[in-house]
Formats: structure tokens, C-alpha cells, sequence
């Protein structure tokens, strides 16, 4: 067979390749991209929001530190315009949260005074102004394309005569006509309960408009008789709530003995189920009632017809999890978890991001970033946040000093990591396949010309 046979030949087994949307994958080591900006050398406890244009929205707090030109303590918002980063003083109260509206609209909720508030200050809210809130966790709320608020609370009740414990799990939605209120479930203390509590986690919204939530129910059982180990067993339940269009639906997404699990971020997969991880502990008793606490990491995700959990990397001496776990999808679909561990058995105490992706048969794990602390052995590291590539975004603060025996955080800086194409497809489904078709169809064309000159196969 001739060359420009072989070309044609060649070329149609692209273009049928490429018509199909078929993927040759192409492997590549992990090798980041670390950028590091110092956000406000006052700043600590920074949380960040990614808009759409993946700029970075962080919401931190101000301590008063000193030989530092210092600024009003409370609240900030820092916005990254292109060369610097714009910050505005938002309140002196703690306790916030922030969100991001569909248009790319930070806004601010005080969970103090129940009043939520357009960032910049100076720009008046058009549609929601006192929503209310009591008790919400940091990702628990979310305003979605319509701009609806959808938010979790929970209240937990101690009623003083005759010593039990109430428990409320509340779905509100705010719109431009008011608010709904509804009681997603109640659970009441016993005798051999010594508290029982709701957790809202986290909440996310599909394509269809459907509210999934994800909350932890605690509990602190009295074992009776009293015996030694334990006189009590603490537990907690990770469960599933959504809305179907009809009715609200619950499942139990994992069982943890021992207290309040560290959940992460939760994502909705093309299917529209929740993926998540969280730290499980594992409890080793002694004769004396004490006990040693190892905690994993879990992956939860639904496999069809159940809840399927696997363990992604666990706790060692010295190598324990320091924050909550991040999962996020990469381009082409597939899970990829971040986590963080802090490494103080050695000589010096270090802070270790991690990526891991499943393989199929197991966990690839692999260190990408490490943070050397300083001789306070200290720091604050935020909740990993993703932009629309899936690269990890995070922000932390090191002790500069202590008040009162108290670490003082300071010189808050964002970590931007951009991570190269773990498996970079030759062929994708989309305008880069339909172009790669179209040249092939075009170089096809030019064979075919050039042998009908010259006569030739």
C-alpha cells in the first residue's frame, strides 16, 4: 500500500474516531501551577466563592494585631479586579455568610439581625431584604437562577423540666412576595439520650430547580448500667433530603461512631446525585474509658441502587486531617478529591495539600503543595473552593503571635493552584471535535484531488 493510501486510510479512521466522539487519552503527571498573593496582612479566616467569571470572592475577618498599621476589626470582602485586590469593610459582626446570585452578585447575610445585603455596601438590594435566619451554616444557603433563596436552619430546644431535648430541621425559600417555611423533620430526646441535634450542611440546586440537602443528626446515648468503657456512645448520621416535585424523600448516607462528622463541599453529578466526602472516626476503647480516635476519609456516591462509601486515605501517627475534604469534577467528568493534612511528626510541622482521583481499582494520592508553619506551629487554612475548571482555590493565615494564650492569625493569603490535564483527551465531544472532523473531511477532499491528477493510489 502506497503512502497516500496509508494517509486516506489513516484519516478515515480519524475522522470515524472523531465522528464518534471516541477519546484517546493521553496521560500527564500532576504538576501544578502555585501562585500565592498576600490578600491583607490583618486578615485571617478567609472563605472563597468563585463567580462565573472565576474571579475570586474572599470573606474574612480582621483581628487586632499589633506593630501592624491597623484597620477597623469585623467583617471584609476582598474582590481580585485584575491587579490588586479591592477590599471593603463590611460590619463588625462575625457570624456571616456569604453567597453568589447567578449575575455574579456577591451578598452578604448577617445571621445576628436575619438582613442580607448587596456587596458593594453602597449598592441597594432589588429583591430580598430581611430574610430572617437564625441558625445557618456556611454552606447552607444558595440563591438560584431565579433569584429564590433557599436556605437549611436548624433550632435545638432543651426544655429544662423534665430534661429533654427538641430538635428542628427548617427549609426556607425567600422570594420578592415573602418566605415559606417548612419543618423537613423533628426528632425528640428520650431518657437514654442525653442530646440530640440537627446539622445543616449543605444545600445545592439542579437543573429542574429541586432543592438537595444534606444534614447530620447527633446524638449522645447514656448506656445504661453505667459501665466502664464507655458510659456513653456518641453517633452521628449523614443523611439525604431532596424534593422530587411531589414529596420529600430521605436516605441515610452514612453512619459515623463518634462525634459531629467533618463533611465537605457537596456536588450534584450529571445525574443530578449528590457526591461527598467527610471524615469517619474510628474509636479504640480501654479498660479505663479512654479511648484513641483514627479518622478516614470517605468518598459517598450513589452506584445505581444503593449508597456506595470508600475510603480514600486514613489518618497515621503523626499525619492527621486538618479541615474539611473538597470534591469537585475534572473536564472530563470524573471525581478528583483535595484534602488537607497536617504532618507533625517531623523535625518541622507542615501543612500537605493532597489530590487523589479514582482510577477505577483504587485512589491515586499524590502531595501537591506543602506549607512549612512557623515557630508557633500554627495555621489557618480555609474550605477549598473550585473554579469552573476544577482547580483548587484556598486561602490561609499563620500565627503571628498569641494574646491571652490565644493565636493571633495574620498575613491572609489565597493560593491559586492550577492543576494540567491529569488524562488530556486527543478527541472531545465538543467544538474541538467537530473541528478536528472538519479538517480531516478537508484533507480527505485534498488526497482525493491530488490522486484523481495524478492517477495514482
Amino acid at each position: 500500500m502506497r503512502r497516500a493510501a496509508v494517509a486516506v486510510a489513516l484519516l478515515s479512521a480519524i475522522l470515524v474516531l472523531a465522528s464518534i466522539e471516541a477519546a484517546i487519552i493521553i496521560q500527564a503527571n500532576i504538576n501544578p501551577t502555585l501562585i500565592t498573593q498576600v490578600v491583607d496582612p490583618q486578615g485571617a479566616g478567609g472563605r472563597i466563592i468563585m463567580d462565573s467569571q472565576n474571579n475570586p470572592h474572599i470573606f474574612y475577618h480582621r483581628e487586632e494585631i499589633a506593630d501592624i498599621n491597623e484597620q477597623p476589626i469585623g467583617i471584609y470582602h476582598a474582590l481580585w479586579i485584575g491587579h490588586e485586590w479591592s477590599i471593603e469593610h463590611l460590619n463588625y459582626t462575625v457570624g456571616n455568610t456569604l453567597i453568589m446570585d447567578t449575575s455574579n452578585k456577591p451578598h452578604v447575610v448577617s445571621t445576628l439581625n436575619g438582613t442580607l445585603k448587596n456587596i458593594p455596601l453602597t449598592e441597594l438590594l432589588s429583591n430580598i431584604k430581611e430574610v430572617g435566619v437564625s441558625a445557618v451554616a456556611g454552606d447552607s444557603m444558595v440563591l438560584d437562577s431565579k433569584g429564590t433563596l433557599h436556605e437549611i436552619s436548624a433550632d435545638n430546644v432543651y426544655f429544662e423540666g423534665n430534661n429533654s431535648y427538641a430538635a428542628h430541621l427548617y427549609y426556607t425559600t425567600w422570594t420578592t412576595l415573602g418566605k415559606s417555611v417548612q419543618i423537613l423533620m423533628e426528632v425528640n430526646s428520650t431518657a437514654k439520650v442525653a442530646y440530640q441535634k440537627l446539622h445543616p450542611e449543605a444545600i445545592a440546586i439542579d437543573i429542574k430547580g429541586n432543592p438537595h440537602i444534606i444534614f447530620t443528626e447527633e446524638n449522645e446515648t447514656v448506656l445504661y448500667p453505667l459501665s466502664s468503657p464507655p458510659s456513653f456512645m456518641a453517633t452521628n448520621t449523614i443523611k439525604y433530603m431532596t424534593w422530587t416535585g411531589s414529596n420529600w424523600t430521605v436516605q441515610t448516607l452514612a453512619y459515623n461512631e463518634g462525634y459531629r462528622s467533618v463533611i465537605g463541599n457537596m456536588v450534584l453529578d450529571s445525574k443530578g446525585q449528590p457526591r461527598l466526602c467527610y471524615l469517619r472516626e474510628n474509636r479504640t476503647y480501654s479498660s479505663d474509658g479512654s479511648y484513641r480516635v483514627k479518622r478516614l476519609l470517605e468518598y459517598v456516591f450513589f452506584g445505581g441502587s444503593s449508597w456506595v462509601s470508600q475510603t480514600v486515605e486514613s489518618e497515621s501517627p503523626g499525619n492527621a486531617f486538618d479541615g474539611p475534604p473538597a470534591v469537585s469534577f475534572d473536564l472530563n467528568g470524573f471525581p478528583q478529591v483535595y484534602f488537607v493534612k497536617e504532618n507533625y511528626g517531623s523535625a518541622v510541622d507542615s501543612r500537605n495539600l493532597y489530590y487523589t482521583k479514582w482510577t477505577g481499582t483504587t485512589w491515586d494520592i499524590q502531595k501537591i503543595w506543602a506549607l512549612v508553619t512557623n515557630p508557633y506551629g500554627s495555621v489557618d487554612i480555609s474550605a477549598i473552593a473550585f473554579d469552573s475548571y476544577g482547580n483548587p482555590r484556598l486561602t490561609y493565615a499563620t500565627v503571628i503571635g498569641t494574646y491571652r494564650s490565644a493565636p493571633r492569625y495574620g498575613e491572609l493569603t489565597y493560593l491559586a493552584m492550577d492543576m494540567p490535564f491529569a488524562s488530556s483527551p486527543l478527541f472531545v465531544p465538543t467544538v474541538a471535535g467537530i473541528t478536528i472532523a472538519s479538517l480531516c473531511v478537508a484533507l480527505l477532499a485534498y488526497f482525493k484531488k491530488r490522486k484523481s491528477k495524478t492517477g495514482q493510489i
